[in-house]
Parts: structure tokens; C-alpha cells; sequence
């Protein structure tokens, strides 16, 4: 279910954010990064929106459906990496430290990055 691709996907996250904060020097513990990140995750997908959004889409389309409601988790969970991805960056270039980072502080910068990057997506991701 969507469950298990949310996992995933903060998974492959908190990864790609300990080989950024490697890049800048900064040791990230997976537990604080982890945090982090299920925070940001949290700000950028209200909880049930992808649940919704695949169980709306295979009522309205048996069969094709359940294609289309993957191909928008797929590209809102694209949308979501790409801006915490981005906003780590930001912190770090900054001069920001793991242990100075608090997602509360960047949750404008996160939302305007995950819309920049829902824009390059498709139309039916923006919706």
C-alpha cells in the first residue's frame, strides 16, 4: 500500500541526506536525520493525501486507475526529495550544521522548492 511507499521513500531520503551532509562535512546520525526528514515528508504530504490520492483514483478508473494514482505518488514523492534535497543543501551552503538544521525554520523554503520542482513534473502532478 501507500504506507509501505512512504517508507520508502524516507528511507531513500534520509540516505541522500547523510551522503549530502557527508559532502559538507557534517556527520549526520541516521536517528537525527530520520527525524528530519519524516518532518519535512510530513509538512509536504498531509497524512492520507497519497492514501487518497491512489484510493480515489482506482475507484475512478478500475484497472487504469491504480497506474495513475502510482504515477502521482511517484512524482510527488520526486517533488518531495528534490526540495529536502535542495533545502539541506541550502542549510549547508549557508553555513548551517546538522545539529543547527530544524525543519520548522525552513518549511517556507521546503514548500516553495516542492512547488518549484512539482512544476517541471507533470501538469497532473501540480493538481
Amino acid at each position: 500500500g501507500p504506507g509501505v511507499d512512504l517508507a520508502a521513500l524516507s528511507g531513500l531520503q534520509t540516505k541522500m541526506i547523510i551522503v549530502i551532509s557527508d559532502q559538507y562535512g557534517q556527520k549526520a546520525s541516521r536517528e537525527v536525520v530520520r527525524t528530519a526528514v519524516s518532518v519535512l515528508l510530513g509538512t509536504l504530504i498531509p497524512a492520507g493525501a497519497a492514501g487518497a490520492m491512489l484510493s480515489s483514483g482506482l475507484k475512478m478508473v478500475p484497472g487504469l486507475g491504480s497506474i495513475a494514482g502510482f504515477a502521482s505518488l511517484a512524482a510527488l514523492g520526486a517533488a518531495a526529495t528534490y526540495a529536502i534535497g535542495k533545502t539541506f543543501t541550502k542549510h549547508f551552503e549557508a553555513g548551517g550544521t546538522i545539529s543547527s538544521f530544524s525543519a520548522e525554520d525552513v518549511t517556507e523554503d521546503l514548500k516553495e522548492e516542492f512547488s518549484k520542482s512539482k512544476g517541471k513534473g507533470t501538469a497532473e502532478a501540480a493538481a
